[in-house]
């Protein structure tokens, strides 16, 4: 699974999904609805392995505490 951030072009936006590699060189990232086709290497991150692991991705907020010492 990878990230992809693309930041201009038909494919602006970021994308989460599987990949496919392409005979040109770039990458097709398979979504959960489709695919997004022709995503440069070098927007690409990894996200998760085929280390037989499940990843969950979710927003979590930080919830920062402050305590005063007297």
């Amino acid at each position: 699974m990878v990230k992809a951030i693309v930041p201009k072009g038909k494919n602006k936006g970021i994308w989460y999904g599987s990949v496919a590699c392409r005979s040109t060189g770039s990458f097709d990232i398979n979504l959960k609805k489709g695919r997004v086709q022709g995503i440069n290497h070098k927007y690409c991150q990894i996200v998760q392995k085929s280390d037989g692991y499940k990843y969950i991705i979710e927003r979590r907020e930080m919830e920062l505490s402050h305590s005063s010492h007297s």
